[in-house]
Formats: C-alpha cells, structure tokens, sequence
C-alpha cells in the first residue's frame, strides 16, 4: 500500500520532496536476528546548504554511521538505509522521506505513526561522503540511536552535529570549523578536531575526549557538559600564528569526576578555564604557558594548588611568578612569567571532593 503521510510527524517547515515506497527498497534476505530486510540508497547533492537526517519512528533499535569512501561520487553525499524485520505489515507503516527544509538543506527523514512503536524492526543509516570533501554542513536528529563517524580523517566539516538520545556517540576523527554532540544515557568519545567552536554534552555516560582547538587570532569556544558521569578531556591548544590565540574552555558535571589536561599551548596565548562539579573529584593540569588569574575552591575541602616549577616556554629563561591567598576552602592568585600581562582566567569549584590545579 502507498504511504499515508498524513500519519507522520514531518516537521511543519519541511517540503516532503518524495515518499520512497516498497517498489523503491531492495529485498534482502535474514539480517541479523531478523527474517527479512530491504534497503534503499538515496544520494543528496552536497552542493546543497547543508544535509540532514531525521528520525521519528519507534523501533527496536537503530544506528547512524557516518564515513567516507574515494568510490562516492565527488557530488553526493549518500544515505543508505538497511531496514530489518520480521512482519512485512509491520515494516509497511514505517516511512522513509526526502525532505528539504526552510533553510533549503536536504535531508531524510525516518517516521513510523505519530505515538506508534513498530516492534521487531531495527535500522542502520550509513551516511557516505566523498574521501577527502569539504562537507558544509551535516546534521542529524536521532531519538534511541547509537552514532559513530569513522575513516573521515581526510573529510573537513564546516558544520558537523550529531543529535540523538538513549546511546553513545563515538569518534573516531572529525576535522570542524564547528561540531556540536549531544545525547543522553551514552557516553561522548573520541577524538575532535576544531577551528570554529565545539561542544560535547551527554548525561548517564562519561565524555572521554582529545582535542585539538585552532585559533585564527579570534577566540574558540570549547564546553563538555554531562551530568551523573565523568568528563575527561585533553585539550591542545593551537594556534595559525605560531604563538597567541584566545581560547575558552568550560567542563562541568555532576555526580562524576571532572579532569582536563592541555599539554600543549602556544606562548602568549590566552586561556579562559572555569571547571564545575558538584559532588565529584576536580583535576586540571595547565601547560607552562599559562597567564592569569586563578580562583579554585571545594566546599567542605581545602583544595590543592601545584606548582609544577616549569622552565619559560618561550627558553628566555625568565622566572615565573605565582602569588596566591588561601583561605579554609579556597585559593585565589595570579601567575605570570616576566612582567604580569593580566592574560587568562581560571576558575574551578567543586563540593565535597578533593579539587586539585596543577601549574
């Protein structure tokens, strides 16, 4: 039977581009614990403002994966769609769409019945990019989806956001001007490149990230936010002129321990840091390069504050300065090397726990 469309929840901007109907999927065979499966490719031009997948439909399970191959067509950007089932009735009332949306970005969209759950179908969406692309923007919007981007080490992503709930989002690499990861019971791993600004915000599952942050001389933001699980981040700090750069960069958690570490950091740089935790263990570990302020305090314990004794990064040989004012449950100071520029800023807080900053 055609699809009644009537019955989906399409977001009221979006132009329905097309309905894709069983004729249009292939019929496989047993897939997985399933009986049956059928699959449908759908290329979208990349010279679009962007790409996009959306799913509305209640399945058993589903995934996103996201790569690139040198065999993809240098134009498109490819949506493949594997569904699996066991009932054929079922499987009918499930609606696979092309889409276009207010701002012209193309994209497909996954619906079962407004309310519905279709027992006994799983989904797997690979997107396919061109090896070696420019991507202007990629998007998705998955509820109870497990998403992975790998082998796009050679892909550049002006815009990349993974946005889905009830699993992980694990990266293998992703080279952005500007990324933005968010989602629920699943933890945030991986490995992300930025030159524009990046976030990472989950709950119920640890952050676990390497990062690179690229300033161009403006400043470049980088948050991870979670709550009831850890974060845990390494931070390098880059910049296109060798020395400089402004950079902000914010954790915070709840019910979790909180570690960030910047092992590296070009001189004469700027560093905005603030960490908060409720609850859990606070550690941050600067590079030498550091100028500023500092404020840390624990509510309930003293906190710690260590001087690694660097040598001057710039091999000058000139003496850093640290001057600090401790009370019961916090230390306040400024550190800076040769004359005090009045750079960065750091600001950590946490309650109960054990707070220690390492300079």
């Amino acid at each position: 039977m055609p699809v009644d469309i009537k019955e989906y929840d399409i977001p009221r901007d979006d132009v329905v581009d097309h309905v894709y109907q069983d004729g249009e999927l292939t019929q496989g065979g047993p897939h997985g614990v399933f009986k049956h499966s059928a699959v449908v490719n759908i290329p979208l031009s990349l010279a679009a403002p962007g790409l996009f997948l959306l799913k509305r439909a209640g399945v058993d399970s589903s995934t996103v994966d996201v790569t690139a191959s040198t065999s993809q067509d240098p134009k498109t950007a490819t949506f493949k769609i594997v569904v699996s089932f066991n009932d054929e009735k079922v499987k009918s009332k499930l609606g696979i769409i092309r889409l276009i949306d207010k701002r012209k970005q193309l994209g497909v969209g996954i619906f079962s019945p407004k309310g519905s759950k279709l027992p006994g179908i799983s989904i797997e969406t690979t997107i396919t990019v061109p090896d070696g692309a420019t991507v202007t923007a990629l998007s998705t919007d998955v509820p109870d989806t497990t998403q992975k981007v790998h082998g796009v080490k050679k892909v550049h992503f002006l815009s990349l956001g993974l946005n889905g709930s009830g699993g992980p989002i694990d990266v293998e690499f992703a080279d952005t001007v500007s990324g933005a990861y968010q989602t629920s019971n699943g933890g945030i791993f991986g490995k992300f490149s930025s030159s524009g600004g990046l976030s990472l915000n989950t709950s119920k599952g640890p952050i676990e990230a390497k990062v690179e942050l690229t300033s161009s001389g403006k400043g470049i933001s980088f948050d991870a936010g979670n709550s009831d699980a850890a974060v845990n981040a390494s931070v390098s700090l880059i910049s296109t002129t060798t020395t400089g750069g402004t950079f902000n960069v914010s954790g915070k958690t709840t019910n979790g321990k909180l570690d960030f570490n910047f092992p590296t950091a070009p001189v004469d740089s700027k560093l905005n840091f603030s960490a908060n935790n409720s609850k859990g263990q606070t550690h941050a570990r600067m590079h030498p390069t550091f100028e500023g302020s500092v404020f840390i305090q624990s509510n309930g314990q003293k906190p710690e504050l260590k001087d690694l004794k660097p040598t001057d990064p710039t091999g000058q040989g000139r003496s850093r300065t640290m001057k600090t004012t401790p009370t019961d449950n916090s230390i306040s100071g400024k550190v800076y090397w040769g004359n005090d520029k009045g750079k960065g800023n750091i600001s950590m807080q946490t309650d109960h726990e054990k707070l220690v900053l390492e300079l």
